[in-house]
């Protein structure tokens, strides 16, 4: 059997990262090939890296106990720590992780073990997380072997600054198909390699329903009976008042998987999938929680990323103007603006073209 590894960007904290690994892992399950998500890293890990957290941790306890800096917060800590078991269990269970690796404690020979090195998809374009020539070439390897295939990467952002740009003409030049999630990220391929790169839907886009509820998990707290789920990766403060609003209005809870001091945080991507499906309407900066909005016939909001980081919103302009619901961003919250029948057959028309594209590439 062939094997082929999966460079996608890796942590036990976010619920797209997750399910849109899993999403790639069963497509190309489907076509006989063994599958290893690996667990790679820019830095040391391992033990090395794990001392080095505790020593990070005790300082930061020490820091507060002397109220030098930010007070720290066992609570949160213990949180996120909680949650992170659980985003591991989900790991461990569906996604044949390689123990931690980086290109120092792994020579070429680990990666020429595999027949496919597939990219993507998530912002595994985006210069924050994937820029470093070494890293790159380490992954891409000094011969034709094996077969590099971008799978629906991301960039996240319009354009790459001038200091990077080699780097990835470097990178795309060496694969042997490219495709990714955004116009605006097929324009930056073509002007850099001549290439025309196909875009393709989110890979979760290509499992059913019924595929996903395979995974589905009820949340072990008490879930309301109408609710509107919330999932912000940015500030979510200014959107709080119309949210309540809303849910006054239509006799709803609110559900915010972010919230620390609620035994909502405490939520997996197994959870998640529930959540989002039985959803009264999702409130969201997420793209990932659109597409599964899509997927179950969710109604959803979609609010402005507010965060440090630069304008993420490039992979859901693409999103809405595929599935023709830029509505979406509409401050008036409405059920009967989705037409889901078209929506539905857009999703068998998208899922085609990437199963097409997987076809050709493997």
């Amino acid at each position: 059997m062939k094997r082929a590894a999966i460079k996608t960007l890796y942590g036990e904290f976010n619920f797209g990262n997750k399910l849109q690994n899993y999403a790639v892992v069963r497509n190309l399950e489907k076509r006989n090939l063994e599958t290893v998500t690996l667990q790679y890293y820019k830095n040391a890990r391992g033990f090395t890296g794990r001392i080095i957290t505790k020593v990070k941790q005790l300082v930061k306890l020490l820091l507060s106990l002397l109220h030098i800096g930010k007070r720290w917060n066992y609570r949160n800590y213990a949180r996120d720590k909680d949650r992170t078991k659980i985003f591991r269990s989900f790991s461990q269970l569906y996604l044949n992780i390689s123990e931690p690796i980086n290109r120092f404690n792994v020579d070429q020979s680990f990666i020429d073990g595999f027949d496919y090195i597939v990219i993507g998809s998530d912002q595994v374009w985006n210069e924050k997380n994937f820029a470093y020539r070494e890293d790159l070439e380490f992954f891409l390897g000094t011969n034709d072997q094996p077969k590099v295939i971008g799978l629906a990467g991301s960039f996240g952002i319009s354009e790459i600054s001038d200091k990077y740009q080699n780097t990835y003409k470097m990178g795309f030049d060496k694969m042997s198909s490219i495709s990714v999630r955004e116009v605006s990220g097929a324009s930056i391929v073509e002007r850099l390699t001549n290439r025309k790169p196909e875009v393709l839907v989110d890979p979760v886009m290509t499992l059913t329903e019924e595929e996903w509820l395979e995974v589905c998990k009820k949340p072990a707290w008490i879930v309301p009976d109408a609710y509107i789920l919330c999932y912000f990766l940015g500030e979510k403060n200014d959107y709080l008042a119309e949210i309540g609003k809303y849910a006054t209005k239509n006799n709803l809870k609110i559900i915010d998987v972010m919230e620390r001091s609620s035994d909502h945080y405490l939520t997996g991507p197994s959870e998640f999938i529930y959540l989002l499906k039985n959803a009264e309407y999702v409130c969201t900066d997420s793209f990932h929680a659109c597409v599964f909005s899509l997927i179950f016939n969710t109604p959803f909001r979609v609010f402005n990323r507010v965060d440090k980081f630069k304008d993420m919103s490039t992979r859901l302009v693409t999103l809405l103007e595929i599935f023709d619901c830029s509505y979406a961003t509409s401050p008036n919250m409405c059920k009967e603006a989705f037409n889901w029948e078209s929506i539905n057959n857009t999703i068998v028309m998208k899922k085609q073209e990437f199963l097409e594209y997987l076809e050709k590439s493997v």
